[in-house]
Formats: C-alpha cells, sequence, structure tokens
C-alpha cells in the first residue's frame, strides 16, 4: 500500500501526469502492454527522477534493490540525468523478497525519497514510479510558509462531529485513510519528499503540499473500511461548509473516483479537498426524510425549493429543489434537543407562498419524518389564466437632450402577473438632499406594471430615485418597498428597471455582493459594499442585468444592498458594477489580491479573474429558484504614493534586448504569501506592472519558469523599496546558455571543438546516444539544420582559421556562418 510506503520513507505519495517536463521527455506504458506469457508471471518497473520545470543536479545514483530478510541486493544501477525513464523487467513476485528505489549523491538542501518501496499488487504487475525532486531554494514553501513554492495543496481531512462539537482532524495521521495517491492517465504516481522537521528552522510546512511536473491528473482518496466522503445533506457537511468557505454543493460530487485537475506552468486549476466522516450509525447521530406535500391530497410537489432555517450564510445553507416525488433523505445529522426547521417555497403560483415543518431528536438513533404540507391557492386553469407583466424590448427616448427618461417593470414574482396595489413614484433629491425632494411623478403600478416616463428634466447634483408607497418600507405587501436609485449623469441618459415583488416569506435566491478589502502595516478588513453602509461611495454604480438591459431591483428584509440580495425570475443575469473615482477592482497587479484575508475566503482562480469579471461583468444564472453560484467582486481603493510601491518587470535576450516570450515570472516575498497568484506570461504581457505593493522595507523577488534552453537560468531576482511612492524599473537579461561551436565551454572556439562534433556525429550515425548534453547540442548545431553532421564540424574548423588570421574586432560564430 502507498500508506505504508510513505510511512517507511517519511514522505507523502503523490501521483501525476508525464507530459511538460523541463527535459522534453515523456513517459509510455509500452513494456506493460508487451510481457510474454513467461513474463507475465513476474513484474517489472518503470521509474523516472524529474526535477519539476527545473533540471536534476549532477552526481545523483540511482538503485533498485532487493531485500530478501537482512540480505540486499542492487539489480540495476543509473544516473537519473542520463536515462529518462528506467525499465526493469523479470522481478520476482514473492512474499519473501521486497525491492527499494533509492537515491544516493543528493546536493545539502534537496529533497528527494532516500528510499521508496516498489508497490508489486500482483503477478505480471508493473509498478510505475516518477521521483519529483526540488531544491530548498527554489520550493522555499517546504519551509517558510508565508513565501511559498508553487506547490498543490492536496488537503485530506477527517470530521468528526457530536451534538456539541465538530472536530477536524489531518486524514494522514488517522487510520481513517486506507491510501491516497495522484495518477494520470498512464497510471503513473509521483513521490515527493519532505524536510525533517528537525533540521528546518521554520517547519510550518504540511504533508499537504507536493511539487509535480505540469499534465491533467486525478487525486484519489481510498478510505478504510467504516468511513464516508461527506455528503452535502448532512450536519457535518453544514459545519465543514463554514468552517473552509466550501460551498455545500461541493459535497453533492462523488469523490470515490477521485478528483480531476490540471496543472499549467505550476499551477493547479482545482481544489484538492477531501473530507471524510465514519459512516453515520444508530450510535453516532440520527436521520431525516424531509418531504413537500399538497395539504389536501397528499400528493408530492416537485419544483419547490427547500432550504433549512438557520442564520448561517448562503454557502452554509442546506437546500434542495424536490424531484422525482421522493423526500430529501438527510444523515449523519448530530444535533440533540435543537429544532432542526426546514421551508418550502413553491415555484408555482398554485400554492401558498411558504410552509414550515420541525423535529428535533432526543438521542441518537432516532428518525423523523417531517412532511411539509403547501396549501393550494389557485388552480392550474387559474395560474395560467394570469396576464404575464411583458418588459419592452426597446430602449425609452427622452424628450430631448436635457432630459433623462426611464422604463419601469413592476411585476408578481411568483405569478409574473400583476402586483397587488402598490403606488410607485419618481422622485428627485435636489442637490442630492432626501430632506428636499420633489414628487415628478406617480403611478398605481397594479394598473400600470409598465411605466415610461422620457421628461425627466436632468439637473446637475440631484438624484433621482424610483419609489414605492411614498418611500416608505414598512407599508406595502412586498419585501422590495424600498427606493431605487436611477444612474442619471447628464441629459439625454435613459435606464431600464425591472422590478421583481415579493411577499416578505418568499426565499432569497440571489447571492452578489460587493467587499470593499483593504490591507496596510497596520489594518487588514473586508466590508461588504452597501447602500446602507459607511462605504456606499465606493460604487458609482451597480446592478443586476438582464440580456434586454433592464437592471433589476430587488432587497431582503430591511437591508438595501446596493447589489442586493434577494429574488430573481429564472433566467441569466449579468451583474455589473463601476467603481467609483477612488476605488477599483483588485487584480493580479496589486498585492492585496494575495492578502491572508482574502485567500481565506476565496480560490486563487477566483481572485485571479476577479478584475475581468468585474470590468467585463459577471455572469449568472437562476434556475429552479437557485442561484448557480454566489458572486462576490473584490474592490479596493487605489493605488497612492502615499499608500504603495511600484514595479515595471521585463524578461529580455541579454544581446538583443527583445522580450524572451513564453516565460512565466511569478513575484514573490513582500511579508505576505504572493505566490501562486501574482504570475504572468511574458508572451502576453512583455512589461508587468506591479502598481500595489504594499510593504516597503522588505524584501521582494521574481521567480522565471520555462526558460528556453538556450539561455542561462538566472537567479532570483531581488528588490524592495525605501518608502511609499518608489517605482522600479527591473529588466533581467537572460544570458546565451552556450557560446554557438564552443561545444566543450572553453570559452574558445578551435579544433577540440571539432573533433568532438565529429564524434558526436559518429555516435549518432551508428545509432548510439549522442553522448552531448541539449546544450552542447546547440552548441554544436552551427549550421541551424537541427541535425549534428560532419558539415558542423568543417564549418567549426573554417571559423577557428578565420579566428586565428583576423586582425579587427572578430565576428561571432553567428555572423560568421550568416555572411558564409
Amino acid at each position: 500500500m502507498i500508506k505504508k510506503m510513505i510511512a517507511a520513507m517519511s514522505a507523502a505519495a503523490i501521483m501525476c501526469t508525464c507530459t511538460a517536463y523541463s527535459s522534453g521527455y515523456s513517459f509510455t506504458d509500452s513494456f506493460a502492454a508487451e510481457q510474454s506469457a513467461e513474463q507475465s508471471e513476474t513484474c517489472g518497473a518503470m521509474i523516472s527522477i524529474v526535477a519539476p520545470n527545473h533540471t536534476l543536479p549532477d552526481g545523483i545514483t540511482a538503485k533498485l534493490v532487493a531485500v530478501k530478510g537482512d540480505e540486499r541486493t542492487v539489480l540495476e544501477e543509473w544516473d537519473p540525468k542520463a536515462v529518462s525513464v528506467m525499465e526493469i523487467r523479470d522481478l520476482e513476485y514473492s512474499g519473501d523478497v521486497s525491492y527499494k528505489l533509492t537515491t544516493e549523491g543528493l546536493p545539502t538542501d534537496y529533497c528527494l525519497p532516500a528510499e521508496t518501496d516498489i508497490v508489486l499488487k500482483g503477478k505480471g504487475y508493473t509498478d510505475k514510479i516518477v521521483l519529483c525532486g526540488y531544491s530548498l531554494t527554489d520550493y522555499p514553501g517546504f519551509l517558510i510558509r508565508s513565501d511559498n513554492g508553487r506547490e498543490l495543496h492536496f488537503r485530506i481531512h477527517v470530521v468528526k462531529s457530536s451534538s456539541r462539537s465538530t472536530s477536524f482532524l489531518y486524514g494522514r495521521e488517522s487510520d481513517a485513510i486506507a491510501d491516497y495517491c495522484i495518477v494520470d492517465d498512464n497510471g503513473f504516481r509521483y513521490l515527493n519528499s519532505i524536510p525533517d522537521k528537525s533540521e528546518v528552522l521554520f517547519s510550518s510546512y504540511t504533508e499537504d503540499e507536493f511539487i509535480v511536473p505540469d499534465g491533467h491528473y486525478t487525486a484519489k482518496v481510498e478510505l478504510a473500511e467504516g468511513y464516508r466522503f461527506l455528503r452535502k445533506y448532512s450536519d457535518t457537511a453544514k459545519a465543514t461548509s463554514k468552517m473552509y468557505n466550501i460551498p455545500l454543493d461541493y459535497f453533492s460530487a462523488d469523490l470515490s473516483e477521485g478528483i480531476s485537475f490540471s496543472v499549467e506552468n505550476g499551477y493547479i486549476d482545482n481544489e484538492l479537498y477531501f473530507y471524510a466522516e465514519p459512516v453515520p450509525t444508530a450510535e453516532n447521530s440520527c436521520t431525516a426524510d424531509v418531504s413537500v406535500v399538497d395539504a389536501d391530497t397528499g400528493e408530492p410537489i416537485n419544483g419547490c425549493y427547500v432550504e433549512l432555517d438557520e442564520s448561517f450564510p448562503g454557502v452554509s445553507k442546506m437546500s434542495w429543489v424536490t424531484e422525482n416525488s421522493e423526500p430529501k433523505k438527510l444523515d449523519a445529522l448530530k444535533k440533540l434537543d435543537e429544532t432542526y426547521t426546514f421551508i418550502a417555497y413553491p415555484s408555482s403560483a398554485c400554492y401558498e407562498p411558504t410552509a414550515e415543518a420541525s423535529f428535533k431528536f432526543a438521542a441518537y438513533g432516532e428518525h423523523a419524518d417531517a412532511v411539509i404540507k403547501l396549501k393550494r391557492v389557485m388552480t392550474d386553469e387559474e395560474a395560467a389564466a394570469i396576464e404575464k407583466v411583458v418588459l419592452p424590448d426597446e430602449d425609452p427616448v427622452p424628450a430631448d437632450s436635457a432630459h433623462c427618461a426611464v422604463t419601469v417593470g413592476v411585476f408578481d414574482l411568483r405569478t409574473r402577473g400583476a402586483v397587488l396595489p402598490t403606488k410607485a413614484s419618481l422622485v428627485e433629491y435636489i442637490g442630492g438632499d432626501k430632506d428636499n425632494q420633489q414628487e415628478l411623478a406617480s403611478w398605481e403600478a397594479s394598473e400600470e406594471p409598465v411605466k415610461t416616463i422620457t421628461d425627466i428634466e436632468y439637473h446637475e447634483g440631484s438624484e433621482y430615485y424610483i419609489t414605492f408607497n411614498d418611500d416608505n418600507i414598512f407599508s406595502g405587501k412586498y419585501n422590495n418597498a424600498g427606493r431605487i436609485k436611477l444612474y442619471f449623469r447628464k441629459g439625454g441618459d435613459t435606464e431600464k428597471i425591472a422590478v421583481p415583488m415579493y411577499i416578505s416569506d418568499i426565499y432569497g435566491n440571489t447571492d452578489t455582493t460587493c467587499f470593499l478589502c483593504r490591507e496596510d502595516s497596520s489594518m487588514s478588513s473586508i466590508e461588504a459594499v452597501s447602500s446602507a453602509s459607511s462605504n456606499d461611495d465606493v460604487l458609482e454604480s451597480a446592478g443586476v442585468y438582464d440580456d434586454k438591459g433592464y437592471r433589476y431591483s430587488f432587497t431582503s428584509g430591511l437591508v438595501r444592498d446596493t447589489v442586493g440580495t434577494g429574488s430573481l425570475p429564472d433566467g441569466e443575469y449579468t451583474l455589473k458594477c463601476v467603481p467609483s473615482e477612488k476605488y477599483r477592482f483588485i487584480s493580479k497587479s496589486s498585492q492585496v489580491a494575495v492578502t491572508s484575508l482574502l485567500r481565506e475566503k476565496y480560490s486563487d482562480n477566483y481572485i485571479a479573474k476577479n478584475a475581468e469579471r468585474g470590468e467585463n461583468g459577471f455572469r449568472f444564472k437562476i434556475e429552479n429558484g437557485i442561484m448557480d453560484d454566489p458572486i462576490h467582486l473584490l474592490i479596493e481603493p487605489k493605488p497612492t504614493a502615499e499608500t504603495a510601491c511600484s514595479a515595471s518587470i521585463s524578461v529580455v535576450d541579454a544581446k538583443t534586448g527583445e522580450t524572451v516570450k513564453g516565460i512565466t515570472g511569478e513575484l514573490t516575498g513582500g511579508g505576505i504569501d504572493t505566490n501562486n497568484l501574482l504570475n504572468w506570461n511574458t508572451s502576453d504581457t512583455p512589461v508587468m506592472t506591479f502598481d500595489n505593493l504594499i510593504f516597503p522595507q522588505k524584501s521582494y523577488g521574481i521567480k522565471l519558469y520555462n526558460v528556453p534552453a538556450e539561455y542561462k537560468m538566472p537567479y532570483t531576482k531581488t528588490f524592495r523599496f525605501n518608502g511609499f511612492g518608489e517605482h522600479q524599473d527591473i529588466v533581467i537579461k537572460l544570458e546565451p546558455a552556450f557560446t554557438m561551436g564552443d561545444v566543450d565551454n572553453d570559452g574558445a572556439v578551435n579544433s577540440v571543438d571539432a573533433s568532438a562534433v565529429l564524434g558526436c556525429y559518429a555516435r549518432i550515425s551508428t545509432d548510439q546516444e549522442s553522448g552531448f548534453t541539449d546544450t552542447q547540442i546547440m552548441a554544436a548545431d552551427v549550421d541551424s539544420d537541427g541535425d549534428i553532421t560532419a558539415v558542423d564540424a568543417s564549418n567549426i574548423l573554417a571559423y577557428y582559421a578565420y579566428l586565428s588570421t583576423v586582425k579587427e574586432e572578430p565576428m561571432t560564430m553567428e555572423s560568421y556562418m550568416a555572411k558564409n
């Protein structure tokens, strides 16, 4: 088992794909399919040792050792830098013999498993292993978490709940986990080693952290008997959702098949979170069946939104839509002597708006059948006969350039028809003063659901609102009885407003929020931006729009969020927010994007897309009354000379000064974890500017990945600022990794180089290995035809003769070849 192997070597096992290595090779599963009948009685191994995004150091020796009792016999020994994949066959399958893969000659700061078990599952089985080595200089995250490398985070937790508490145990230290790994499409498994804690000054790393090459993967966890992965409809899933800010829908997936993900340029595109719990039993939990039925007939009602009534935020709400006429089965219910109340909201206008059912448990092992009964209030025919309010496609046209125009559509959310009697008004706050207002127009929305006003005289400094029931949110039958600000900025502006009204106990199905994020040496904060908060000037405008261009107004209770929490009809929408002059959307140019408060709440992928979604509009869908995913747009104060520093970074060829494309750059350091997010590609962004670096007096660094082989790999560039307001232009100049024609890299092009090229050509011609490194091959191919031949040797000799006779400054080999 992999678990035993990990325990034996004090390392964490991980398996991953076999593409895109710095050495340029890829793996196959060739010989596993070619074994003869005799070979099927024995086993094999395919072994590779790599350094993801780097090259292996010299001097490492790998050995395959057979162990029988106290006797150890070396079966194979090789240089892993020279042998991409070591194929070993005819290993005896026996309970008396085991096999070990060992590595020796490691540099002091280099991490590679010293001894690894070969896992043979049966006769004819081939174990495919890749060891991933890394230097602590390249991946310091294994030492200091606040400045981590580009490692994956493979979280395995065991959740144990009681009536009063929930605990989260580290999965690898629990007997709940039988095995875990990450596999690629060819079945290769990858192994990392981690530093010995006793040798590490800062030992905040965890075995959750792994380093793997680019490619496609599946992370898998095998649970021990008596355990299962968390399921959505349980108290344990709800507690975990709240603890780690993971949507409850995450626990709807069947994780027994693992989690599929990809890594590109060292960055993962998915979260690897596994949560397990003891299988619910009568000794540790209770169960319930929750159904929604017609109060008169007892027939199940499909399409109802059901949720557990509690004060947790939406991410932790236990909810579902009824379907298949089957009750929802809940288990792992842990709370004793506390009331569970489930509320049902019908999507059909035929039934009363809400109903609920409650139950509580006195002891584990109990079961509750909760039946929510909805009263029919109209027939299907009556519901179908309700005239629907139709919002016109056309935009309102102002009377002239000095006037503005608005179209307002007001409708009942449940029936999609006209509302009950509700007075609507257009009011002007003169000079923006609510106490100095005048009513410009009013109408009865139940009689005139769609109202267009084209002669709104625009006055600079005034604010314009649509209000209901004389701006009294406590009057009227509807929840959505607040005021709606119209975004008129000049004469000739237009607005289209849709107002889905609903009575107070219709559930809110949207979560579209803006947060103002601040970070400096003395303060970290995330605050919701709303019209009722002290941050109501952060947004110039905000709203949810349908594809006709209508802005939907919705509120929940007495909270009038600028962006909003409430109910919308089923459909597709776009959240659009425009920050005011002093604010902007957080992007990868800002160090605030990676502050701890944000990264505890949002994934790297979510934060990375924040600015794009903010500037282009964030699309979302409401289906069966449920939003597909909560939306939180992140805003920050614009950096100034008093609050931030900046740096512009470019990577160029040292000789030509041209941008070297295809390189991934990464900003590190600066006092907080800047990695995995503050990165860029030189093909898309030749000059990367970070304009909100918030910690002067602390060192920043720049790392480069995927540097072409023709360049020397530069050391990590570091810089710092003395104080706010400073800017640095940083140009990283890549020097050639070789001199054309100087095959032995002794600083001179001469007959020795020509002789070496002839030797290489002779070996290649007889189907032998070239004996050259990648750099030597590039230096030897002076005619740049992709082959090493006698012509290259002849050209080197000719250039050597030229150097021996030239009096002036000699041409480079490249210039000489171009001229001749």
